[in-house]
């Protein structure tokens, strides 16, 4: 009778050492996929914070560009000033510097957006 007191007590200990030991592993596969899932979010973050620097960079070009497109754009319209002015009959030549310096302007703006 005791020994099978002691092997009813053995068996509730292993039953209970059991699920115990599945719990553990359940909360082990649990952790191990958020893991995963932040890894792949941390992985993803690094790759947005590397497209963004690079984004940055072009932003910062394209200002560069534009800049020099809009002196380029300011030093046409002061030649086109001065040929307005010494030469009254090149209005054929001025509408062709005008229609270029409009479409100049339209693709600074363009790039900008």
């Amino acid at each position: 009778l005791v020994h099978v007191h002691i092997e009813q007590e053995t068996f509730i200990h292993f039953c209970l050492l059991k699920a115990k030991y599945e719990r553990e592993c359940h909360r082990r596969e649990s952790l191990q996929k958020k893991l995963l899932e932040l890894e792949k979010e941390l992985q993803n973050r690094q790759c947005q914070s590397i497209l963004l620097g690079q984004l940055q960079t072009d932003v910062e070009r394209l200002h560069i560009a534009f800049n020099a497109l809009e002196a380029e754009n300011n030093q046409l319209t002061a030649q086109l000033s001065l040929v307005q002015n010494s030469c009254p009959s090149s209005a054929r030549l001025s509408s062709q510097l005008e229609k270029f310096r409009h479409e100049l302007a339209q693709t600074c703006h363009e790039s900008l957006c």
